[in-house]
């Protein structure tokens, strides 16, 4: 039978390699061709958006898509008609 790991401290295999500065995390992955996201919210709460003007941002170097709830999800599209 092996032993109960509750209650009991183990040895962490990955310390050596953080406490030196070697340690690799998840942020300091690179993907090639990765693409990043940005949210924008109102900054008002629990406003009503009546129109979001998306052409200065799709003309914006590096801009691969712009995407508002219509043309990102058919079921949020439907929420916000039915508000």
């Amino acid at each position: 039978m092996t032993e109960p790991l509750l209650g009991r401290s183990l040895d962490r295999l990955e310390d050596a390699r953080f406490v030196q500065g070697r340690g690799r995390y998840v942020a300091d992955l690179v993907a090639p061709d990765a693409l990043h996201g940005v949210v924008v919210r109102s900054p008002h709460a629990h406003a009503r958006i009546t129109a979001i003007g998306i052409e200065t941002a799709r003309r914006m170097p590096g801009v691969a898509a712009v995407l508002t709830g219509p043309n990102w999800h058919p079921t949020i599209s439907a929420r916000c008609r039915a508000r």
